[in-house]
């Protein structure tokens, strides 16, 4: 009797679970205006963006939603190009960071120079900090670049939220309701940094507006900071802390045959 009623109760409780769960909906997050993405990313739940550890060269995608209201095709875009050393502290002007390329530019030991300060870069006012520009989050002021591109209608993808589904290739399957995103693709090699750093990347456009410095370029809209992107140099494509050397794995291995043998012995 006593299982019975419990059969009976959990049955109820089953099916109440199910009429609830028919009422209630979920939020789905929107995607946004702005998004960058890595090809083979994954997400760093602690950093809250995009990333990806390697000793070469990788694909950065930036994405702009047309659906959103947004000047995809009238404005001018930019994505700045951060340094952080291993520990994540900025950089000032001076330090030998070693080299990177931004589609076939290189940065760094020889190549072009760059600047110390907060995006975006200022012309002619002069590299000054003011409410319009970029929020620091946890990056700057340290040693950037800018590049400016133009999003074209020619280059689109189906819809995709990189914060929940990062590092997708551009033909993937990623919206039920084929929804589409504008895309500009870029290539970076990392390869000549030093092990242990970090570019950072944050998306942007522009627009001049007056404050009290005068006439300054300041961020118009940017891609939420949950939705940037980094990479980190590391010395081989598999972090070793990741996956043991074979070497070091079978050594592992026998070690803990080893110890198991002792122990029967000893409980024998």
């Amino acid at each position: 009797m006593k299982n019975k009623h419990l059969n009976l109760l959990r049955s109820s409780l089953f099916a109440t679970s199910l009429t609830i769960g028919s009422f209630v909906s979920f939020p789905a997050f929107a995607v946004p205006n702005l998004q960058l993405d890595i090809l083979g990313g994954s997400y760093d739940l602690t950093d809250e963006s995009i990333f990806l550890n390697t000793n070469s060269n990788f694909n950065l995608f930036a994405y702009c939603s047309p659906s959103n209201q947004n000047n995809c095709l009238s404005q001018k875009h930019f994505i700045s190009i951060a340094i952080l050393d291993e520990n994540e502290n900025s950089l000032t002007t001076g330090t030998n960071f070693g080299s990177f390329v931004f589609n076939g530019i290189t940065y760094g030991n020889g190549g072009n120079a760059l600047t110390f300060g907060t995006p975006p870069l200022n012309d002619p006012a002069g590299q000054d900090s003011d409410p319009g520009d970029l929020p620091t989050h946890g990056v700057f002021p340290t040693l950037f670049s800018e590049i400016s591109f133009d999003f074209v209608s020619s280059k689109t993808r189906e819809e995709v939220n990189t914060q929940d589904n990062p590092g997708t290739a551009l033909n993937a399957d990623t919206s039920p309701t084929n929804t589409t995103l504008l895309y500009q693709d870029f290539n970076v090699d990392i390869s000549g940094l030093n092990t242990g750093y970090r570019v950072h990347f944050d998306l942007y456009n522009e627009e001049f507006k007056t404050n009290k410095n005068g006439s300054d370029l300041d961020v118009d809209k940017f891609a939420p900071f949950s939705h940037d992107a980094y990479a980190k140099k590391i010395d081989k494509p598999n972090n070793p802390q990741d996956v043991p050397e074979p070497g070091t794995a079978l050594a592992l291995g026998l070690l803990a045959v080893g110890s198991l043998s002792f122990l029967k012995k000893r409980t024998a």
